[in-house]
């Protein structure tokens, strides 16, 4: 659920890391992106270089977000 609501502004390229926070303790998370997580970041981002919004983006009617969010989230967690 995390990584379905990520936006671009929970990211930094700079130092590769992701922050969430919407947490349990209602601190921010911070997660370093290591890896193929690295590639699959900079490919949604060279889809959309506004760096504005959902990272993963979609549509209504289609299933595509929660696909490619499954798949990094599947990176993510193997990297």
């Amino acid at each position: 659920g995390n990584l379905r609501m990520l936006t671009w502004d929970d990211v930094d390229l700079t130092h590769w890391r992701l922050r969430f926070t919407s947490t349990k303790n209602n601190e921010p998370r911070y997660v370093p992106v290591v890896g193929f997580a690295q590639a699959v970041l900079q490919a949604q981002f060279d889809k959309d270089p506004t760096g504005k919004g959902w990272v993963f983006k979609g549509t209504a009617t289609t299933h595509q977000p929660t696909l490619i969010v499954r798949g990094a989230t599947c990176v993510l967690l193997l990297a």
